[in-house]
């Protein structure tokens, strides 16, 4: 991946003007050859709260919002959180720890980063590290639940279902420690589904 000449120029000096928290901008997809591939762009530059960007991530936005590497974040935030140390799809534990701590998040709907898109990538390559997104996904449910954010809470049960069908598909569950895992995750699933249903 990388970013434009003033990323980090245009993202500090939003900050300092919106006085945010959490600034994030958009981005391009790209591919090797630095073609532009189709995504979703924001529409509008404005500042959120944090209903607002679960809103945003849990409907139109996810990538924007569940990355780490579109964003600057004020220095406090990062004081006393730290990324989870081994797991695939980082960025989703930690948005989940992060966001409840911001008052103001401020989106620019310039493209300034480039996200390279392989096809040998980890995130083109299923293994059972790709179950680390449904456990994120699991904390992150845990917390609306604890909120009472119940629209953000079913979508995200939602987007989960379609997770453990993809991991079933791809998986190779002959082999034990997959398999226990599998099993495990879809107990949990269950246990959420049902606490909220």
């Amino acid at each position: 991946d990388y970013v434009s000449k003033d990323f980090v120029y245009k993202l500090y000096q939003r900050m300092i003007k919106d006085n945010s928290d959490i600034v994030m901008c958009d981005y391009y997809s790209v591919d090797l050859n630095d073609n532009k591939l189709e995504k979703k762009d924001f529409s509008e530059n404005k500042i959120v709260n944090e209903n607002d960007f679960w809103q945003m991530e849990s409907t139109h936005y996810y990538m924007h919002c569940v990355a780490l590497w579109n964003k600057l974040f004020k220095r406090e935030i990062w004081s006393s959180l730290r990324l989870k140390v081994g797991k695939y799809a980082e960025d989703n534990f930690a948005m989940t720890q992060y966001i409840p701590k911001v008052r103001r998040i401020s989106v620019l709907d310039e493209k300034l980063y480039f996200y390279l898109q392989r096809k040998d990538s980890a995130v083109h390559n299923y293994s059972i590290k790709n179950l680390d997104r449904i456990e994120a996904d699991f904390e992150r449910c845990e917390y609306f639940m604890s909120k009472s954010m119940w629209s953000e809470l079913k979508n995200t049960i939602f987007s989960t279902v379609s997770l453990l069908i993809n991991a079933y598909s791809k998986l190779d569950l002959s082999i034990n420690s997959n398999k226990e895992r599998y099993s495990e995750l879809r107990k949990q699933y269950k246990h959420i589904y049902r606490n909220v249903f």
